[in-house]
């Protein structure tokens, strides 16, 4: 089975409302994304404070000048947080309203078929509502406002690092490309693995749900031992593809850690020699441009978790379709 490409499976069952809810929740978190770097900016100046001063004990001013910034963390802080909410709110209903939406669709399939021409159990039928439909809710829901905010993140922090001091930036958004690769790449190992644990685990999900149903006729035909080795069976089959899928989540949080210690480690090095070379003015930029830079190949890193998770969702969504589609 083909999963169908990310625009199908986000909105074959969305109305309008639903496509407003998901562009509006979309455009927020792009925009908490080019706020990252504010964030991170002010920071920056308030540690430049603390290492400039000399004399702090009594100094009017300098207590004034910290509480000014710290004043306006907080109140960024206050504002995202309301932000955040509303996009996570968003996300949830739109992604609530498709799947209800593709639930009814798979059961209306279903009871539309001839029950001598269906090939599939109780159990079976049951996990893929189940099973199949959470992994469909979660790469629609908060994923997709995490995807696209790490994205702006990344894109508005190495802009600000490049302005602060290009030459220092440049050790660290080498990084990027890196992590674009392992993000696109590794996930793409894991795909027929990954598939076919969903089955495996789809066929193991219905042998308990019979078992658990008819477990009178179970019990009275003493097939206890029967079904536990059945189920065993199965679940023993899929131990080599759910291995497979494990080592590559581990290979990309494996990946993306060194690439994130090694790079930022020669960045922050980078950074001091031009201070002390006089190109980056003053202690603030120093902590900013690493701190931008790091924040920049960190969202990057991310990118890896939520481009699996929307990939869990295409091959869920694509058995729930086939079952939809292919009504007798």
């Amino acid at each position: 089975i083909h999963p169908f490409k990310f625009v199908p499976i986000q909105f074959r069952f969305a109305s309008r409302r639903d496509l407003l809810l998901y562009f509006i929740a979309c455009f927020i978190s792009f925009i908490l994304g080019l706020i990252t770097p504010l964030h991170i900016y002010v920071i920056s100046r308030i540690r430049a404070l603390y290492i400039e001063e000399k004399a702090p004990i009594g100094n009017d001013e300098f207590l004034w000048r910290v509480w000014k910034l710290a004043s306006l963390y907080a109140i960024g802080f206050i504002v995202c947080l309301t932000i955040e909410f509303i996009q996570n709110f968003l996300l949830t209903l739109a992604s609530e309203r498709v799947t209800q939406k593709c639930g009814s669709a798979f059961i209306s399939s279903i009871l539309s078929r001839n029950s001598m021409n269906c090939d599939l159990s109780t159990g079976e039928l049951s996990n893929r509502l189940s099973n199949h439909i959470d992994r469909m809710k979660d790469g629609l829901g908060d994923r997709i406002g995490l995807f696209v905010r790490c994205f702006s993140a990344f894109l508005s922090c190495c802009t600000i690092s490049f302005i602060l001091d290009w030459q220092t930036a440049l050790f660290l958004c080498w990084a990027a490309p890196v992590y674009l690769m392992t993000t696109a790449v590794l996930p793409k190992l894991s795909k027929k693995a990954m598939e076919k644990s969903l089955k495996i685990s789809e066929e193991a999900n219905g042998i308990s749900e019979e078992s658990i149903l008819n477990v009178k006729t179970v019990a009275s035909c003493n097939g206890q031992q029967q079904m536990i080795e059945k189920y065993s069976s199965i679940l023993s089959s899929g131990v080599s593809s759910a291995v497979r899928v494990a080592l590559t989540s581990g290979l990309i949080d494996a990946s993306s850690n060194f690439l994130y210690f090694s790079f930022n480690s020669l960045g922050l090095w980078y950074a001091t020699i031009s201070y002390h070379n006089g190109r980056i003015p003053s202690t603030g930029d120093v902590f900013a441009v690493v701190s931008l830079s790091l924040a920049a190949s960190s969202n990057f890193s991310r990118l890896g978790p939520h481009a699996i998770a929307l990939m869990k969702a295409k091959i869920a969504a694509a058995k729930v379709y086939q079952t939809i589609d292919s009504v007798s």
